[in-house]
């Protein structure tokens, strides 16, 4: 063989021995690399574990402060419809029961007075048929005394 190839052999050879070398650092990388991704993927889990609990710790304060604030809400508007009935019948008892006694006692003095019109009324009916014999009373007697004088 001659010179140049034992050269490029030796070369060859010395290449060999780097890509042996390379192939075991990729590999010792590729496992480093793999280890840390599953510590990452274990401490993300971790940490959405730790995430839930704590969102569910939240909600669950907002859903028993909802539910408080809920229940001071409906006492409160309770109380404000109790006040509020109170205040009507306040008002039933001190002004619109008062005026509508007067109406009603104004009311029986109209019907009253509407009787006494109406008897009056009667009365007076009577009085132009009365009248009206009456004056053919007269005119027969005024013929009667005509006739006799």
């Amino acid at each position: 063989m001659s010179a140049e190839l034992k050269l490029i052999l030796e070369e060859i050879r010395g290449l060999k021995g780097e890509v042996f070398c390379l192939r075991g650092d990729m590999e010792k990388m590729e496992t480093s690399l793999r280890e840390d991704m599953k510590k990452m993927e274990t401490s993300l889990r971790e940490d959405m574990k730790k995430m839930e609990t704590s969102l569910r710790g939240d909600m669950e304060k907002m859903e028993t402060s909802l539910r408080e604030d809920m229940r001071e809400i409906e006492v409160s508007l309770r109380q404000e419809i109790h006040d509020g009935d109170a205040a009507i019948r306040l008002i039933l008892e001190n002004d619109i029961r008062p005026k509508i006694n007067i109406l009603a006692e104004n009311h029986l003095d109209l019907n009253r007075k509407l009787e006494e019109i109406r008897k009056e009324l009667k009365k007076n009916e009577l009085l132009p048929i009365r009248v009206s014999i009456l004056e053919q009373d007269m005119r027969e007697i005024k013929k009667q005394s005509t006739a006799s004088v």
